[in-house]
Formats: C-alpha cells, sequence, structure tokens
C-alpha cells in the first residue's frame, strides 16, 4: 500500500509520517520504503536514520542511473531519454519490488535499517535555484512509484508542502493521501 502525507508547510506532515511509519514497523510485517519527498529533508531525523552520504534520487547522476535500471530491456523505450515520469512500466522493465531487500534501486538509493528503507528525493541542484521548479525533482519518484510492486510491503511518503502533490499526476500512483492540517485557515485552504 502507497500512502503519502500532504498539506500546508508546518502542519506536522513530517511528524505524521514518521509515526505512522513506526506504527507500520511495529505492527505490520513486511517492508517499509519511507521516502522524504518534502524539500525541508526531515524524515531521517524523525525516524532516527543516519541518512549521511545518503544520495538523493533527484540528483542527475541517481535520476539517470535509476532510470536506466527502471526502462531494463523495456524495448519499447528507445532511448533513455524518451523515459518521461508518466512512462508505464512494460515488458523487460525493472522494478523496484519493496519486499525484496536486495532490489538494486533500495540498496543504491537507500538507508537501510532492519526492514526500513529510507530515500530521500532532495533539493534544489545548486545550478537550479532559481531557475527551476521542485516538481522537476517529484518527476523521478513519479517514475519510482510507477514501477513499484509494493505487495506485502508499505511505502509512505512525506510529500512537499503545499499542493504540488496534485499539480501533475504523482497522485494517481498514491492508493492512499492524508491531508495533515492545522486549525488556521491557511492550512485548511490547502485542505480545500
Amino acid at each position: 500500500m502507497r500512502i503519502a502525507f500532504v498539506g500546508k508547510g508546518g502542519s506536522g506532515k513530517t511528524t505524521c509520517a514518521a509515526l505512522f511509519t513506526q506504527h507500520v514497523l511495529n505492527d505490520a510485517s513486511g517492508n517499509v520504503w519511507a521516502v522524504d519527498a518534502d524539500l525541508n529533508m526531515h524524515l531521517a531525523e524523525q525516524l532516527g536514520v543516519d541518512a549521511t552520504g545518503l544520495k538523493h534520487i533527484s540528483d542527475p547522476a541517481s535520476e539517470k542511473d535509476i532510470k536506466a535500471y527502471l526502462r531494463g530491456g523495456n524495448g519499447r523505450i528507445k532511448e533513455l531519454s524518451h523515459f518521461k515520469k508518466t512512462t508505464p512500466p512494460g515488458e523487460g522493465s525493472g522494478f523496484i519490488v519493496v519486499r525484496d531487500s536486495d532490489n538494486y534501486v533500495l540498496r543504491n538509493y537507500a538507508s537501510i535499517r532492519n526492514n526500513l528503507f529510507l530515500s530521500i528525493v532532495g533539493s534544489y541542484d545548486p545550478d537550479g535555484i532559481g531557475a527551476s521548479c521542485y516538481h522537476n525533482n517529484l518527476a523521478v519518484l513519479e517514475s519510482m512509484l510507477s514501477h513499484t510492486i509494493d505487495e506485502g510491503a508499505h511505502v509512505i511518503v512525506d510529500m512537499v508542502a503545499g499542493v504540488d502533490a496534485f499539480a501533475g499526476t504523482l497522485h494517481a500512483q498514491i492508493d492512499l493521501v492524508i491531508l495533515v492540517t492545522e486549525p488556521p485557515k491557511k492550512s485548511v485552504d490547502v485542505y480545500k
């Protein structure tokens, strides 16, 4: 099951995502893949996971490697540049199998502690500050989720603040969206 925590900045998305991740780890069997997709990356700290040196999945080199793995031997994708965030899997595609602790993507792009895997989307590339949108960073996550097999496992995503998860098709990769709100009008407006 794929669950995303969304809402206004400062509403408690990361805290709720971390608490829910701990709950699932304590009460369910199977692996849990937690993804910090927030621009302000704090999920590792909340989960007590050392993410020092962890490669961010939106780093250009990481994204290229991940897409090459997901493309696999899919003959319908002639070149890696044709692999877009909405490219569906096909015959020969590589998959992220969350219950497989030795999965290539999880092994290389997640911090692993017992049956918890933590990946971080990452922030802006220094060259992209003021020149690009954070949606570009989320594109690789959408590709990854469309190529994820979560049977017998959980995927928990701490999303970026606001409604960016709904600005494209990323939300279509999520089974359950939990909107975290607080009483102020701005938080309720994000919910609406």
